[in-house]
């Protein structure tokens, strides 16, 4: 099994040890977290997140950019990242 986190990255400029921040919760640490989409504002980010333990929620999920929630949005990977996927 492959786990895959989410990471925020600062702008701010480089000092030593300088951390990127795993977006990931202790509850989702098996996960995959991938194909991340930020919303336009910022405010949230969509992402494929599939989990082995859950896996009625394999699918679509929301979080903001401090990773502190996920939220099961939709099942399956989507339209919006796989154009072949025909629309429901």
């Amino acid at each position: 099994m492959t786990a895959r986190h989410l990471y925020r990255f600062s702008s701010d400029p480089y000092v030593p040890g300088k951390p990127e921040i795993d977006l990931s919760r202790g509850s989702k640490a098996d996960c995959v977290a991938g194909v991340p989409k930020v919303s336009p504002g910022g405010r949230l980010v969509a992402l494929f997140l599939p989990c082995p333990h859950d896996l009625q929620f394999h699918g679509i999920s929301l979080t903001d950019p401090d990773g502190t929630f996920f939220h099961f949005t939709e099942l399956g990977f989507g339209p919006d990242w796989n154009p072949a996927s025909p629309w429901p």
